[in-house]
């Protein structure tokens, strides 16, 4: 019953939030990617903790993401039965340039961000070399992580 409620809050929260950003030009993803972070910790969990724990108790959380899992799956699925080949190879080069773009800038700027801190020597600690800084700063530049909070991975333990 609880999955049932948090399926239909999250649901309601996407549907009003990717509404509210049509008149800005966005597309409903933006907006559900904000109704996310609303019902997150970032904010419902910071205005209403007791709400929160209650809509989302930690308990509940492995069985909801493994639903949303299953959904974005079934997603993946439809979009890829609806996809022309054709039209998918003639945009094969663009496509693979734009996703190059997207993993080498932010690794750069992560790397080069890691050689100024290295140089401030407060930031890491005396433990980490400085080959070792600059690939976790690269990583951690380049990776676009959903959700907001740790806690709600999948992997968090």
């Amino acid at each position: 019953m609880l999955l049932a409620v948090q399926l239909v809050a999250i649901a309601a929260a996407c549907r009003f939030a990717a509404r509210a950003v049509r008149p800005l030009l966005q597309p409903p993803v933006v907006g559900e990617m904000i109704a996310g972070i609303l019902l997150g910790p970032s904010l419902l969990g910071a205005l209403a903790p007791s709400f929160s724990a209650a809509l989302f108790p930690q308990e509940s959380l492995p069985l909801l993401t493994w639903a949303g899992l299953a959904g974005l799956s079934v997603h993946m699925l439809g979009a890829g039965i609806a996809t022309r080949a054709e039209v998918a190879w003639s945009q094969a080069r663009s496509a693979a340039k734009l996703s190059a773009a997207g993993l080498v800038a932010p690794f750069a700027l992560g790397a080069a961000l890691a050689l100024y801190l290295h140089g401030r020597g407060d930031f890491f600690g005396p433990a980490v070399g400085g080959g070792r800084r600059r690939c976790s700063s690269a990583r951690r530049c380049r990776s676009p992580r959903f959700p907001c909070s740790r806690a709600s991975s999948p992997t968090a333990a």
